[in-house]
């Protein structure tokens, strides 16, 4: 294996130069206009100290939990923006694709409600977390209260 790259000495670590002689008049040298600096240790001369690993800022799970409750919320407009295409065809391909699109949405918003939940419960900022929560359990309420209305209808 090869020796590290050692990084040139800064000059202000570099030894000093000799001093040169004064005449033996008596007389003082002038002092130095800056005190030496003193002998720093290279990097190398240091025992590599452990690295510590890099704290996260952000609560990725709860980032996480706000982007499958966002595709839910979009698949559901999808759906919507969609079902005037799917009505003239017959009855059951409608029941068919709002059930589907329905119960994929159902547990994308579930699976938001938990990820947020999970989220919300560990160390870190909570914003993401908060706003899934909140995102998935008002749609999960809307679902609810179509198929109570649906219910409702179909029996009277």
């Amino acid at each position: 294996m090869s020796e590290p790259q050692q990084p040139p000495v800064p000059p202000s670590v570099q030894p000093l130069p000799a001093q040169p002689q004064y005449p033996a008049s008596g007389q003082q040298p002038a002092a130095a206009p800056y005190p030496p600096a003193p002998h720093y240790p290279t990097p190398a001369q240091h025992p590599a100290a452990p690295s510590a690993p890099a704290q996260r800022t952000g609560n990725t799970l709860g980032r996480v939990a706000l982007i499958v409750a966002l595709l839910s919320a979009g698949m559901r407009l999808l759906t919507s923006l969609l079902y005037p295409l799917v009505y003239p065809g017959a009855d059951w391909t409608i029941g068919v694709f709002t059930a589907g699109s329905t119960g994929i949405a159902l547990l994308g918003y579930i699976t938001a409600l938990v990820l947020g939940v999970i989220a919300a419960r560990r160390p870190g900022p909570h914003l993401w977390a908060g706003i899934a929560i909140g995102l998935s359990a008002a749609y999960l309420i809307t679902l609810a209260i179509e198929w109570a209305s649906s219910m409702l209808y179909r029996f009277l």
